[in-house]
């Protein structure tokens, strides 16, 4: 027991349901979440976010909008949609990995107007992806001609 939990607290992935300050949350997501337009997307979005306070009076259950830099380094708003299909590693390696959709949000961070507001993703698929990698590691073994035979 010792160890199983040791290996869990060790191994856990990306920290999904925890709020992360913006640089935390880039380099986990790369890290732990497999590299695709979305996540580059999604990137490329939260690192444009600004130390400006993150405006919850627009939120609308929806969309959030925040504050972000534009392409000439000022200041706008920008709605963002909140629901996302990612990646994460959480199976073996040789397969594709599963896609789930998450609910990106952001919240204030500190009383400063200077703070870069925090990043969180929430799962919200009910656990889909464990099914789907059943199916996946099913056809990656029938690729390997291992279909219809007992492996142990």
């Amino acid at each position: 027991m010792f160890w199983q939990k040791r290996f869990e607290n060790r191994h856990t992935g990306f920290p999904f349901g925890q709020y992360l300050e913006i640089d935390e949350f880039i380099i986990k997501a790369r890290t732990h979440i497999c590299m695709d337009d979305e996540l580059a997307r999604l990137i490329a979005e939260v690192s444009r976010v600004s130390g400006s306070v993150v405006a919850t009076s627009e939120d609308d259950g929806c969309a959030q909008t925040v504050t972000v830099k534009d392409s000439v380094g000022r200041l706008a708003e920008k709605e963002f949609n909140p629901v996302i299909r990612l990646s994460p590693r959480r199976t073996f390696s040789e397969i594709k990995q599963p896609s789930s959709k998450y609910l990106l949000r952001f919240k204030k961070a500190g009383d400063r107007a200077a703070e870069l507001p925090l990043v969180a993703l929430f799962g919200f698929d009910d656990n889909k992806w464990k099914t789907d990698a059943v199916f996946l590691i099913k056809d990656f073994l029938s690729s390997l001609g291992l279909k219809n035979k007992t492996i142990g």
